[in-house]
């Protein structure tokens, strides 16, 4: 999201604070058909710190395990990390290796702050591999 945030952007943050799920439902399908809301999250900007961030990344997460228990977890007991890291120093050789992925370093700051580009970890398996994330994945 840059820029002021329109009112549906205001509405939105303001029920995922409370996490109301009917809500979020409910003002979805009264602003947006589905396409639409396919296309507007495709190319979504999150700050990696807001709850709609959070709220989006739980969700996304209980979807995947429906048919298992789920334990949500609070705000205190994940972090919200970049796959792609939010800076990116051309000069040295992890930087080289994402501007590669990308093409150059516009494209990666144009996909920095997508959803698709944020994972949760659990506040320790965050610091167990945060050298990991810093590092570029080797195939």
């Amino acid at each position: 999201m840059k820029g002021k945030p329109t009112a549906i952007e205001k509405k939105i943050g303001e029920i995922a604070v409370n996490a109301n799920e009917k809500e979020i439902i409910g003002l979805f399908k009264q602003n947006s058909d589905d396409k639409i809301l396919k296309e507007k999250l495709k190319i979504l900007d999150l700050n990696y710190k807001s709850y709609l961030a959070y709220y989006c990344l739980i969700e996304y997460e209980k979807s995947l395990h429906k048919n298992e228990p789920w334990k949500s977890v609070g705000r205190s007991e994940i972090t919200i990390e970049h796959i792609l890291p939010q800076s990116i120093n051309k000069n040295d050789e992890h930087g080289l290796y994402w501007i590669n992925q990308f093409g150059d370093i516009d494209q990666c700051n144009l996909y920095k702050n997508r959803l698709g580009n944020l994972a949760l970890l659990g506040i320790k398996r965050s610091e167990e591999h945060t050298s990991e994330l810093q590092s570029p994945v080797r195939s």
